[in-house]
């Protein structure tokens, strides 16, 4: 066995990162964040703007969304798991963290199954329908 070879592994070519060709602001109610289209035709949101727009704030914004997802909306996290891609390249030439566009239904569903069960937590609380 090669040890150079584990110590420096040879990684696979990686396919080149989609782009973003049509991106604007969604309004649902008093939320707006960014949605976008892909070159592809595949829809989704950028992370940043639909995580905040449901009421995360500060640092480590995506590691507290993703305990959310799997305390609250479990079919959400399955989603953005088996989702492909992860990150776009915006038209600005910038990079930003790509959610398909079912997740924001899962999130919804996740939210309202909680609040009828009693089970949201108290920060949660603004986000119930």
């Amino acid at each position: 066995m090669n040890i150079e070879l584990i110590k420096n592994p040879v990684l696979p070519l990686s396919a080149p990162i989609p782009r973003v060709s049509h991106y604007g602001t969604i309004h649902i109610g008093g939320l707006a964040f960014e949605g976008v289209v892909l070159e592809t035709g595949m829809r989704g949101y950028t992370q940043t703007d639909l995580v905040q727009a449901i009421g995360f704030r500060g640092k480590i914004l995506s590691s507290r969304f993703r305990l959310f997802l799997a305390e609250t909306a479990p079919n959400a996290l399955n989603l953005l798991g088996n989702s492909d891609p992860k990150v776009v390249v915006m038209p600005s030439g910038g990079h930003a963290h790509f959610l398909p566009d079912g997740i924001l239904t899962e999130i919804a569903a996740g939210v309202m199954e909680s609040a009828a069960t009693g089970n949201l937590h108290r920060h949660q609380q603004r986000s119930k329908p």
